[in-house]
């Protein structure tokens, strides 16, 4: 693959759509987001884009466009810093996703690269592959980028060619007024340093909040195979465990007890195509299989729920407030009178509802008998359903001295914010939970001009995986949306994040052994040997 080609310069012609289609690869990619484990062989998708590309180059037309400038205009953002060459969040915000036109709809408007969609597909293509070709092993904790994705090119090429990594400090954090403690087993952000924050910036600049493992979200059977001619085939071995499979011309679907797993095959016949998923994936070669022995309807009602019992779309986080002189959980959790400021920030976080007779995600509130409160905070964003479990709105008992009616609702949180009006440090080791993985401390202050501003630090226990959006330097946002988004965000992140932890990726993985067990047993299938013999 000719790696000197310089990306800004590519411009290939518009590709007829049954010529695309034909191409099962881009095929793929255009219906779907597929996993990074999608391919076991780079050397044939390079066939596929080396044949593609000479095709193609053959009418492109070279236009060198300079890089969009970029610069942040001094003076932005009334944040007090003492590093004034730093990109605040303001300026940060002046490029944001809410003002950045889509690469589809550019009607009127100065395009920065001179690209086509179709550009953007290849080039997606070809940085996986020399990314895959450059690693010994597979990484399982990013997702590759869809293909029809709208995001300006710089955000989708910075997404799938950035390692998941935990940001470096800024060399200035330090002066900065720090919200936490640095503790042992736990990895801390106080801002990004200058060249991880320049990386990150296409992160704030075009298209949506990055969503962590978004591509999980998707009903890949229902949407994508179910309609369509395929077979679903059935296996357990003692070694691997439980195994469900969906495979139709172009594509599979493996289910097993790491997860659900997505891959291109091809051949003329089912056995040439479990050949081809084979390749990719041996440690499934030798697994007995099956063909289920209910009628095909059952088959995809039965596959279908499956699914959908591991698609996220509500979340419940813990709000706890600390107020100033408080030390102890106990006191923070003894909390019943509110400050302006506090109100202020969980009116901006969602809205307040009543519980009784409450609708939509409750998030484990009792919404008949008010025995967990009459209100709560509630919101939308995205796709995603968020029920705060807000301290001083939980129920509050002089007898209770431990507090439990509130901690049994914040202690099973995996993500607590902690609004924090006290001088002193919070320290994540003074909450006595199992499951709180990550603390998101904020502050607020006014500005010199009276406006309301918030200053964040965030703390995640050891194995959370690394997740976006980073917390830029100087950690300080203004009250607006942009806020509101990134703090939404980085919540439902941060707890798909905790689900690689080691508390709960072997509980994980035991869930799915059983479900795939008890749904094998479901489909019953009566013919025990193996249909396609040894391969």
């Amino acid at each position: 693959m000719d790696a000197t080609v310089d990306r800004r310069s590519v411009r290939l012609s518009k590709v007829d759509e049954d010529n695309l289609r034909e191409m099962s690869i881009h095929h793929i990619f255009k219906e779907h987001n597929m996993h990074q484990k999608t391919l076991e062989r780079p050397d044939r998708l390079d066939k596929m884009i080396e044949k593609k590309r000479r095709d193609e180059l053959s009418d492109r037309k070279s236009s060198e466009v300079s890089k969009p400038d970029i610069a942040l205009s001094p003076g932005m953002s009334s944040a007090p810093s003492q590093h004034p060459s730093t990109p605040t969040i303001s300026q940060f915000k002046d490029h944001s996703y809410s003002n950045s036109p889509s690469l589809s709809n550019l009607s009127g408007l100065a395009r920065p690269r001179s690209l086509t969609v179709e550009a953007i597909k290849m080039i997606k293509l070809e940085n996986f592959v020399q990314k895959r070709k450059n690693r010994n092993s597979l990484s399982t904790s990013q997702p590759l980028p869809s293909a029809d994705s709208t995001e300006d090119e710089e955000t989708f090429l910075y997404k799938s060619s950035y390692p998941p990594r935990w940001p470096q400090k800024h060399e200035g954090f330090k002066e900065e007024p720090l919200l936490l403690k640095e503790e042992s087993g736990f990895n801390s952000e106080f801002g990004m340093s200058d060249a991880d924050q320049e990386m990150e910036k296409p992160m704030l600049v075009g298209g949506k909040m990055w969503i962590e493992d978004a591509e999980l979200d998707v009903c890949f059977y229902k949407d994508f195979m179910s309609e369509k001619a395929h077979i679903n085939l059935l296996g357990d071995d003692d070694d691997f465990g439980p195994v469900i499979i969906s495979i139709d011309n172009t594509k599979a679907l493996v289910r097993t007890k790491r997860g659900d797993e997505r891959y291109i095959v091809s051949g003329a016949s089912d056995k040439d195509r479990l050949k081809s998923l084979f390749t990719q994936f041996p440690e499934i070669s030798n697994v007995k299989l099956s063909k289920p022995s209910v009628e095909l309807p059952s088959q995809i009602t039965s596959l279908t729920t499956y699914e959908n019992k591991f698609i996220t779309k509500t979340y419940k986080f813990g709000v706890l407030y600390i107020k100033e002189g408080q030390k102890t959980e106990n006191e923070w959790y003894s909390n019943v009178e509110t400050s302006a400021a506090y109100d202020e920030f969980l009116a901006h976080l969602g809205t307040k509802v009543e519980l009784k007779g409450f609708k939509n995600f409750r998030g484990g509130l009792d919404v008949t008998n008010n025995t967990t409160g009459n209100f709560s905070v509630y919101t939308t964003f995205q796709a995603f359903e968020i029920m705060f479990h807000v301290a001083t709105l939980l129920p509050y008992h002089e007898s209770d001295v431990q507090r439990l009616e509130r901690k049994r609702h914040i202690g099973n949180d995996l993500v607590v914010i902690i609004f924090k009006e006290s001088k002193e440090p919070f320290s994540p080791l003074s909450i006595n939970s199992h499951f709180n993985h990550t603390f998101i401390v904020v502050e607020a202050f006014k500005n010199d001009k009276g406006a309301t501003q918030y200053r964040v630090n965030v703390t995640n226990k050891f194995g959370v995986k690394p997740n976006r959006p980073f917390l830029p330097f100087p950690p300080v946002f203004d009250k607006d949306e942009f806020f509101r988004e990134w703090m939404l965000a980085k919540m439902i992140n941060s707890e798909r994040a905790s689900m690689y932890a080691p508390d709960f990726r072997g509980k994980r993985t035991n869930t799915r052994k059983l479900i795939l067990g008890s749904l094998i047993t479901e489909l019953n299938p009566h013919d025990k040997k193996k249909i396609f013999g040894i391969l």
